[in-house]
């Protein structure tokens, strides 16, 4: 078993696009992109900690915020009464996901990125 990164280290580094920096700095036998093994950080954990981060909250979802004519990303978009998260296919959000709230949205996003569940 190895021992958990800081919670705090691993929700900025998944935010801010560090996952695998970080991983690689902390584990010299990290060999493989499986995110699930070495992040322990919930989607709730996740959520409270965007609360009281509000910029890097808005920035996260600037940078991921990507509409037509962009296709194949997952993309946060404004939605009726809330937020999306969907995949963008030739500029066309399918399968979108609503959330009431921007950190939810950028939470859920941050999941899909990493190939967590949550």
């Amino acid at each position: 078993m190895i021992d958990p990164l800081p919670k705090e280290e691993q929700m900025r580094a998944m935010l801010t696009g560090q996952s695998l920096r970080l991983i690689k700095e902390c584990y010299s036998d990290a060999n493989e992109v499986n995110f699930g093994k070495y992040l322990t950080v919930t989607k709730s954990e996740l959520i409270s900690f965007l609360k009281k981060e509000p910029l890097l909250t808005q920035d996260y979802a600037n940078r991921n915020k990507f509409e037509a004519p962009r296709h194949d990303v997952y993309t946060i978009l404004p939605a009726k009464k809330g937020y999306a998260v969907g995949w963008l296919d030739h500029g066309r959000l399918r399968d979108p996901i609503k959330f009431k709230t921007l950190e939810e949205a950028v939470a859920e996003h941050v999941f899909i990125q990493h190939g967590i569940s949550g």
